[in-house]
């Protein structure tokens, strides 16, 4: 259902702890093309999908699951004092010039 690259499972361990090991994945409505990517620390909800890989899980809305079902988690240095997760979806159809939102 969703992969995670080596480099994106140590930057998150390096962002969890003990009291918050919960990463959400949002798909929310956003730009020119409709839709963005967040990615946030946040606790289960009803209704909601969660992986366990271990030392934290990610949590997701049912709608965000089918968007994106086969998608690989990556981690994205921009230089060296950014650093981000990168959401590598095949289901994407589009994406604005900024990089920013997307469409299925």
């Amino acid at each position: 259902m969703l992969e995670l690259t080596n480099q994106a499972i140590n930057y998150i361990l390096t962002k969890v702890s003990k009291y918050m090991n919960t990463i959400r994945i949002c798909v929310v409505p956003y730009g020119c093309n409709g839709f963005k990517y967040d990615i946030l620390f946040d606790k289960y909800q009803d209704g909601d999908t969660a992986i366990d890989f271990g030392k934290f899980s990610i949590v997701m809305h049912p709608n965000t699951v089918e968007r994106i079902k086969g998608s690989t988690i990556d981690l994205e240095i921009k230089n060296q004092f950014h650093q981000e997760l990168k959401i590598i979806n095949p289901n994407e159809t589009a994406h604005c010039g900024c990089g920013v939102s997307v469409s299925f």
